[in-house]
């Protein structure tokens, strides 16, 4: 009998581990989630420094956005010749009006002189960085700016991005690339002052996160990104995100609150995140 008994406890407890195998980890990882709006962010703050620094130098003669921020043009002459390549250089840090700090720098190659106009189009930008950080986090990467004219009052843009990263202040990383269409909604009338530009965009992502996970994202309603709000972040839209092995996520930003918080939902529960 007491062979028995000991028999049926070692079955019960291999039942008792099996069961406890089968049970799913809870679905609840965000890790993805911030990564792409990490990288989403990232791609407009990019995009909009160089937007406005070729527009300010070709269109207002020089004007610097930020003070002690060097630009230069090479060649510099003559003034009329194509490609040019112009340097933003942070140099050691900047305390910039946007209410970044930034240091290094960006080099972005042009194709003619950037004059955001209605009668401009085909107007290019290719883009990357050098030993550049923006908040103490580096950003490496490609990142080509085509202006796609202008479209019910509205410049419109497609940012591509290629093999971007960034290194966070722990020593992770995440990657992604992506395709958006950008908007400039306002602030193209202020061409030297970044913070009141705000773009609306639409577009996807493929991504691995910080932990070595894959996903990718797709914009379901334009994301409004807004340089008033707390120095620049997403207040509006919608986004599905697939990670690798668990299940869809939707991201809702609201619809323009300044908090940097978003809605997530898996499987039908619903959480409020920061970011």
């Amino acid at each position: 009998m007491k062979k028995i008994a000991i028999l049926f406890v070692f079955i019960s407890l291999i039942l008792q581990f099996s069961c406890k195998k089968d049970i799913p980890v809870t679905d609840n990882d965000t890790q993805s989630v911030i990564d792409n709006i990490n990288a989403d962010c990232t791609v407009q703050s990019i995009f909009s420094i160089v937007n406005s620094y070729a527009d300010s130098y070709f269109g207002e003669k020089g004007t610097n956005i930020d003070s002690n921020v060097i630009v230069s043009m090479a060649p510099l002459f003559p003034l009329d010749s194509f490609p040019k390549t112009m340097i933003i250089d942070y140099c050691n840090g900047v305390n910039c009006a946007d209410g970044k700090t930034r240091k290094g720098k960006i080099i972005a190659v042009l194709n003619d002189k950037w004059i955001i106009e209605e009668n401009s189009s085909n107007l290019t930008a290719n883009v990357t960085t050098n030993n550049f950080f923006e908040n103490n986090v580096q950003i490496f990467g490609s990142f080509s700016i085509l202006f796609n004219g202008v479209i019910d009052s509205i410049p419109s843009f497609i940012v591509t991005t290629s093999e971007a990263k960034l290194v966070l202040e722990n020593g992770k990383s995440c990657h992604w690339n992506s395709v958006n269409t950008t908007n400039w909604l306002s602030g193209f009338q202020t061409i030297n002052d970044l913070s009141d530009d705000i773009f609306l965009f639409s577009g996807q992502n493929v991504g691995i996160n910080c932990d070595g996970k894959g996903y990718e994202s797709n914009i379901l309603s334009s994301l409004k990104f807004d340089n008033t709000c707390l120095n620049g972040t997403i207040t509006q839209g919608k986004l599905e995100l697939i990670p690798q092995d668990i299940s869809k996520r939707i991201i809702d930003f609201g619809t323009g609150e300044c908090d940097r918080k978003a809605t997530v939902t898996i499987n039908g529960v619903s959480v409020e995140i920061g970011f």
